[in-house]
C-alpha cells in the first residue's frame, strides 16, 4: 500500500529515513516528459557536503516493514533536527533557490524561541578559527536575541551567563572592527549582516570568483582568530575547549553554607571595572559613583589604578572609542601587578 497522495507536495525540511540517517528535503521536481514528480534530496550533517540524491514521491510515501512485519512510513518528517542556515546557503551555492527559507531562518531568531540555543553551545570550539567562525555565522541571531531580552527584560532562550557571553563577544567584535577588521567592514556586512548574500552572489555582484571570495573570507577569519587569541592572552583565560559550564544560577546561594566576603585588590576592582564598562553593565554615573566609593573623591593615590580609571573617562568622554593598544597594555600592566600581589 502507498502513502501517495495525489497533487500534495513534499514539504521542504528534515527527514529521518526509517532506521535510518536524517535526509534534508530540498525541493520537488517534474519529469518534462511523463509530468512523474521527484524528490530532490541530501544527506543532513553539520559538516559541507554534496550527498545529493533523488526519490520519486511515490517511493518516498511507500511504506517499508521491519524484521517483525510491522509497516513504517520510508521517509518521516521530523523536528528532532533543526535546519541550519549555513546548510541552506551551501544548498544555495550549489544551484538550487533556497532563499526563502534562508530568509526565514534569519528572521526566526526575532520570535520568543526558548530553544535559541539548543544546538549549540557557546565557546565549545576546539580552535580559535572555529571560534570566529561561530560568532560570524550566528551574529545577526545574537545581535537579535541580545536586544529582544534588553527590550522585554528577560532572558529568552538564554541563561544569564550565556547572555554576558554573547554581549562580552559581540561587543569584542565591534571593537576589532574598529581595528584589525576595519578593512574587512563592506565585506562584512554584505556576507554575514542583517541580509547575508551567499559567495556566490558576492563574486557575482563584485564581479570576481569565488575563489577570490574565499581567500578574503579566510583572511577576515583568521585575522578575528588572531585577536580573539590575543584577547585571551592578555586576560589569562582560554575560551575554546571547555564549555562553559551553564547548568546553574549565578545568583543562588547554596543552603547552609557560609560564605566570606572575599577583599579584592584595588587592581582587581578597577579589571573588573573595566570588564563592566566594555560589556555595557553600568552606566556613566555607576561608574563615577563605583570609583569615589571605592577610593574616595579627588585623585587615585594608586599610581596605576589612576591611570585604568582616567582611561575609562577617555573612553566615556569620547562616546566610545576604542584603542586595542592601550586597553590591553592597561589590563596586562594590571593582570601582572594583581600576581605579584598573589604571590605575597
Amino acid at each position: 500500500m502507498s502513502y501517495e497522495r495525489k497533487g500534495e507536495k513534499v514539504k521542504p525540511g528534515i527527514y529521518r529515513v526509517y532506521n535510518g540517517s536524517p535526509v534534508e528535503v530540498i525541493m520537488m521536481v517534474p519529469e518534462p516528459d511523463t509530468g512523474k514528480e521527484f524528490v530532490i534530496c541530501k544527506k543532513w550533517r553539520f559538516v559541507r557536503n554534496k550527498d545529493y540524491f533523488v526519490v520519486s514521491k511515490e517511493n518516498f510515501y511507500s511504506e517499508i516493514e521491519d524484521q517483525y512485519g510491522k509497516k513504517h512510513q520510508r521517509y518521516k518528517y521530523t523536528d528532532f533536527y533543526e535546519e541550519q542556515a549555513s546548510n541552506l546557503e551551501d544548498i544555495e551555492e550549489d544551484g538550487f533557490n533556497v532563499r526563502d527559507r534562508i530568509v526565514r531562518m534569519h528572521e526566526k531568531a526575532h520570535r520568543f524561541d526558548d530553544s535559541y540555543l539548543k544546538h549549540r553551545t557557546l565557546r565549545s570550539s576546539s580552535s580559535y578559527v572555529d571560534y570566529a567562525k561561530d560568532i560570524f555565522e550566528h551574529i545577526t541571531e545574537d545581535r537579535a536575541r541580545i536586544q529582544l531580552c534588553r527590550n522585554e527584560k528577560l532572558y529568552i532562550g538564554l541563561k544569564k551567563e550565556e547572555f554576558k557571553i554573547l554581549v562580552e563577544d559581540l561587543r569584542y567584535f565591534d571593537l576589532c572592527m574598529k581595528g584589525p577588521l576595519a578593512p574587512y567592514a563592506e565585506f562584512f556586512s554584505e556576507r554575514f549582516g542583517e541580509n547575508p548574500t551567499s559567495i556566490r552572489e558576492y563574486a557575482a555582484a563584485h564581479n570576481i570568483n569565488r575563489g577570490s571570495v574565499e581567500h578574503i573570507q579566510r583572511k577576515m577569519i583568521r585575522t578575528f582568530a588572531e585577536e580573539l587569541k590575543k584577547r585571551d592572552d592578555s586576560d589569562g583565560v582560554k575560551r575554546i575547549h571547555e564549555p562553559v559550564s551553564l547548568d546553574y544560577d549565578v545568583d543562588e546561594e547554596d543552603e547552609g553554607i557560609e560564605t566570606e566576603e572575599k577583599q579584592i585588590s584595588d587592581e582587581e576592582f578597577v579589571l573588573n571595572l573595566i570588564t563592566d564598562v566594555l560589556d555595557h553593565n553600568m552606566t556613566e554615573s555607576e561608574i563615577n559613583n563605583a570609583v569615589d566609593d571605592r577610593f574616595g573623591i579627588g585623585n587615585i593615590e594608586n599610581q596605576l589604578c589612576n591611570e585604568a580609571c582616567q582611561l575609562l573617562w577617555a573612553y566615556l568622554n569620547s562616546g566610545g572609542e576604542f584603542y586595542l593598544k592601550e586597553w590591553f597594555t592597561i589590563k596586562e600592566r594590571l593582570q601582572k601587578r594583581i600576581a605579584e600581589q598573589s604571590k605575597v
